[in-house]
């Protein structure tokens, strides 16, 4: 935890009175359209926007490759692009995220444990000053929308608003 809070703390921006910090977490397996349009809209609704790459090499690129495809698209010096550490990974509290297609029904999945919003709420927020998370809309019942969800009714208790951005959609 030492070390990710030293990277955090290297990494942190200067705040003034009155600025709106908000943050984005993506696994961008690999980075697509949409991700760039949720980081670009989020932007748009702060001052400085943290974008948090899942720090996970499970996926079909890994971390090191998802997080410099992250920083290729996104060029905005008040974009800071990092990663989530093995902490704020929600692999262990989580892992229906990773077992399952983002599409699937919620159907079945374990109780997700309050650690992995209590390492973002109670621990990364406030380092950063972050008080807006963004989240994309998901399908209905799917696994991502239920961790939105839980977003949605638990970050609030530590000060952090969770505002939803509609998906992008392509006409066709």
């Amino acid at each position: 935890m030492g070390s990710y809070i030293d990277y955090l703390k290297k990494n942190k921006r200067i705040v003034h009175k009155g600025q709106i910090i908000g943050s984005v977490i993506l696994t961008a397996n690999p980075i697509t359209k949409g991700h760039e349009y949720l980081i670009n809209i989020a932007k748009s609704k702060c001052d400085i926007l943290y974008v948090f790459v899942v720090e996970d090499n499970s996926f079909e690129f890994t971390t090191t490759e998802r997080f410099n495809l992250v920083k290729t698209v996104i060029k905005n010096p008040d974009i800071i692009v990092l990663t989530t550490g093995n902490l704020m990974t929600a692999k262990y509290t989580f892992p229906a995220y990773y077992q399952q297609s983002h599409s699937e029904s919620k159907a079945g999945i374990p109780h997700m444990s309050d650690i992995h919003f209590y390492i973002f709420g109670g621990v990364v927020a406030p380092l950063l000053q972050i008080t807006k998370r963004y989240v994309g809309s998901e399908i209905k019942d799917s696994v991502t929308d239920y961790y939105n969800q839980k977003l949605i009714s638990t970050l609030p208790k530590y000060g952090i608003e969770v505002e939803v951005i509609k998906r992008l959609e392509i006409e066709g």
